[in-house]
């Protein structure tokens, strides 16, 4: 991972606002705890060595909800139906994934290669939708002290407001520099006594 540079003061700024709104956000209409709910339905299923894995993924994503399925987009879906038929072959994909001692980068690209590869037995699979985004939740829900979920246009807002930078060109180079972008501003969120306090006290 590189080391990015961000606009602290700019940053805190918006530290602040989200603080401000931070009831409404987390708990209120936008509901984020869904995704702890997510991270904790996925640790207390994944089995890597499941003897049924396709059963056992099914759980593990069960409350991904719009993470993994929304309009025009079923990640989860397709993963699951790979995982019917070739159940054996969908566990080394998410062994390999799931391997800290491989680059990120080179990880979520075989598994992509691969995705690619399995979509092709059932012509009625028109596309495979496992993308940077999915593949980054995956290695979220798995690692979530350490990874983060890669949105496209999240992480170019965030790199220009907070870099006055553009994103990098190819779509595994972008998700990797997202990481980086992440983790120097988690360095900052981190320093904010009150926001962590905040956070803590809205989980159960």
């Amino acid at each position: 991972m590189a080391v990015v540079k961000i606009d602290v003061l700019a940053l805190r700024g918006f530290i602040a606002k989200y603080k401000a709104s931070f009831g409404h956000t987390r708990l209120g209409d936008y509901n984020e705890i869904y995704k702890w709910k997510a991270v904790k339905c996925f640790q207390d299923n994944w089995d890597i060595e499941a003897p049924d894995f396709h059963a056992m993924l099914r759980a593990a994503l069960a409350q991904t909800r719009n993470l993994l399925a929304n309009a025009n987009n079923f990640p989860k879906g397709m993963l699951e139906d790979f995982a019917k038929i070739r159940p054996e072959e969908v566990r080394e994909m998410f062994r390999n994934l799931f391997d800290e001692s491989i680059g990120v980068q080179t990880r979520a690209k075989r598994f992509a290669e691969r995705a690619a590869e399995l979509r092709t037995l059932n012509p009625v699979w028109k596309q495979d939708y496992q993308t940077p985004n999915a593949i980054s939740t995956y290695l979220w829900l798995r690692y979530p002290d350490k990874y983060y979920i890669y949105k496209y246009s999240v992480i170019k807002d965030n790199a220009q407001k907070l870099c006055g930078m553009d994103m990098p060109t190819g779509k595994l180079d972008r998700m990797v520099f997202g990481f980086d972008l992440y983790d120097a501003i988690c360095a900052e969120l981190a320093k904010d006594a009150e926001l962590v306090k905040m956070s803590q006290d809205s989980l159960s």
